[in-house]
């Protein structure tokens, strides 16, 4: 048995044959233990929602991609607001896959399949980008169905391989605590700043432009930073349906600022006004919505 130690520490015995052979008997209970605590139902309908979000963020990346050719507006980076919502819900995401018993629920053939339509998705929006206006509609519908297929496929793969197995009761939501609330609030302000953020990109104003594109980037750096120390990833296990509607209304509106944005530069900024105002709002009522019953 080959092993790898830490520097400055020396290699572990080797199990005897009885240790090992004891070792490889407990992999099948491991195994079941799994398959009783994963909630396959629930991973599935997040496969889902995962699949519209990101088909979503690649139809606003290309609808503003287009309307900027069209109408000629400047080449503005607006599309890092969307790409702060994107990290933030991949971070929070993570917190309700550890409640539904699993952080990568997908494995073998399902998970390479998700990994290729993903990656060819992301390849066919960028030639679609660098190609320009004139192209036929359903071809830029393509990379928006392949997103799509990405979320149903491993949901529809997760639902075949549940049938049949006892449904297991709600997991529980960690306890939302003031720091929870505190937090929440927090990340509806970082939205908000990055709906005003996303306006002032688009408004065409070298100076401006360039301040909210520092802005976006010192976004995108925090949530790095927080999802890696697994704040985010917490905040997400403590979420109930308020909190998580309020976010995805945030979102939407984070990119109809965006597709309103650059399309007339020149009231971007107000666009950018009221969709932080509007984003403030409904995470200034989620942070202290009462806690319901889990589900």
């Amino acid at each position: 048995m080959n092993q790898k130690p830490a520097a400055g520490q020396h290699p572990l015995d080797p199990p005897d044959a009885a240790t090992a052979q004891a070792y490889l008997d407990e992999l099948s209970g491991v195994q079941q233990r799994r398959e009783v605590v994963l909630d396959r139902s629930r991973m599935a309908r997040l496969y889902v929602v995962e699949g519209i979000a990101f088909a979503v963020f690649i139809a606003v990346l290309l609808s503003t991609d287009l309307l900027r050719r069209l109408t000629g507006a400047p080449n503005s980076s607006s599309t890092f607001g969307l790409l702060v919502v994107l990290l933030l819900w991949n971070s929070l995401s993570l917190g309700i896959k550890e409640r539904y018993g699993a952080r990568q629920g997908m494995r073998g053939r399902v998970r390479i399949v998700n990994l290729v339509l993903i990656l060819t998705a992301i390849l066919w929006a960028v030639v679609l980008i660098f190609a320009g206006a004139a192209v036929p509609a359903w071809v830029r519908a393509g990379p928006v169905i392949l997103a799509l297929v990405g979320g149903f496929w491993p949901a529809i793969a997760v639902i075949r391989d549940a049938r049949g197995a006892p449904k297991p009761a709600a997991p529980p939501h960690a306890v939302m605590t003031r720091s929870g609330r505190g937090a929440t609030l927090a990340a509806g302000a970082a939205l908000s700043v990055t709906g005003l953020v996303t306006g002032l990109i688009a408004a065409g104003n070298i100076v401006v432009s360039n301040l909210g594109l520092v802005c976006a980037v010192i976004m995108i750096i925090a949530i790095a930073i927080c999802s890696r120390m697994g704040l985010i990833t917490e905040l997400g296990a403590m979420w109930r349906p308020p909190q998580w509607i309020a976010f995805a209304m945030s979102a939407l509106a984070i990119a109809v600022v965006m597709v309103c944005a650059t399309g007339s530069s020149q009231t971007a900024p107000i666009f950018g006004i009221a969709g932080a105002g509007a984003v403030l709002v409904l995470f200034a009522v989620a942070s202290v919505w009462p806690t319901g019953p889990d589900a």
